[in-house]
C-alpha cells in the first residue's frame, strides 16, 4: 500500500499483506465448536511465517483482555473496547515502547481493528480456551 494510501486509510502499510495471510487460516466460527476451532500446527506456523514477513496485528496483552472480556458475563464493555483500553494504557505508561515506535502514533482504532479482532476470535481465543 503506497504511503499516501496509508494516510487516507489510517492503517499501516503492512496491514493488507497480513490480512491476506490471515484470510488463509480463517475458520467459520458459526459452524464449528470451540474444540474444533483450535488452531492446528499448520495454521500456527502459517501465522508465524506471515508475522516474520510483516508485523502481526495480534498484540498479546490486548488479545488477552479481549478473551477475558468475552468470558465476562457481567461486564457491559465490549471485548474490542476493553482491548483498546489495555492498548492505550500500555502506550500511555510506556510499557510497550516498541509498539509506539512501530506504529508511530496511529490511533488505537486503526491498530486494533478488524484484523486484530479476527485473529483474537480465530487464533487467540481457541488457544486461551485450551489453556484454561
Amino acid at each position: 500500500m503506497p504511503l499516501h494510501r496509508e494516510r487516507e486509510t489510517g492503517r499501516p502499510a503492512h496491514a493488507e499483506a497480513f490480512d491476506q495471510a490471515v484470510r488463509r487460516v480463517r475458520l467459520d466460527l458459526e459452524t464449528v465448536t470451540a474444540r474444533d476451532r483450535s488452531p492446528d500446527l499448520a495454521s500456527c506456523l502459517e501465522l508465524y511465517t506471515a508475522g516474520c514477513q510483516v508485523p502481526s496485528c495480534l498484540y498479546v496483552e490486548p488479545a488477552l483482555s479481549y478473551a477475558r472480556q468475552c468470558g465476562a458475563t457481567r461486564s457491559r464493555v465490549p471485548p474490542l473496547a476493553k482491548a483498546r483500553e489495555t492498548w492505550q494504557y500500555s502506550i500511555d505508561k510506556g510499557y510497550e515502547p516498541e509498539w509506539a515506535l512501530l506504529l508511530q502514533g496511529m490511533p488505537v482504532e486503526a491498530v486494533l481493528a478488524d484484523a486484530f479482532e479476527h485473529l483474537c476470535r480465530t487464533f487467540f481465543m481457541p488457544v486461551w480456551e485450551g489453556c484454561r
